[in-house]
């Protein structure tokens, strides 16, 4: 069960960013469920804790939840507009502290929404590789 905290700060992403950024894969197009266990090992190594499928409001699901912080892992590049509905829809949540949303190719994002602090991840960009 969540506990709700409405007086909650935004969240410093800074230290789940700097875990995921050391994500590496063994090779280009792994399955989403890969690129999630590849964050969680990262997260586990850096002793912060997560959980996997978390439910927080109606129709919305993190892939990875912080302590507030909704990590959504997307494959490939997926449509901006609907990527910007789901994040704004989870960022509206009361429990949300701050989304990060980690893709393969990147997508620009706004910096906040609901006043809850966004960021991307471009896993293409940290490997160096242009698709």
């Amino acid at each position: 069960m969540l506990t709700i905290d409405n007086n909650a700060p935004a969240a410093d992403m800074t230290p789940v960013i700097a875990a995921i950024s050391r994500v590496r894969l063994a090779k280009y197009g792994e399955p989403e469920s890969a690129i999630c266990d590849a964050i969680c090992q990262q997260l586990t190594d850096a002793g912060i804790p997560h959980r996997r499928e978390q439910r927080f409001g109606p129709r919305c699901r993190a892939d990875i939840w912080i302590n507030g912080i909704v990590v959504e892992v997307k494959k490939d590049r997926p449509s901006r507009a609907a990527l910007l509905q789901q994040i704004d829809r989870y960022a509206s949540q009361d429990p949300v502290r701050g989304v990060i949303v980690v893709l393969e190719k990147s997508i620009p994002l706004p910096q906040a929404l609901h006043d809850k602090p966004v960021a991307s991840i471009s896993l293409n960009a940290l490997w160096g590789i242009a698709l």
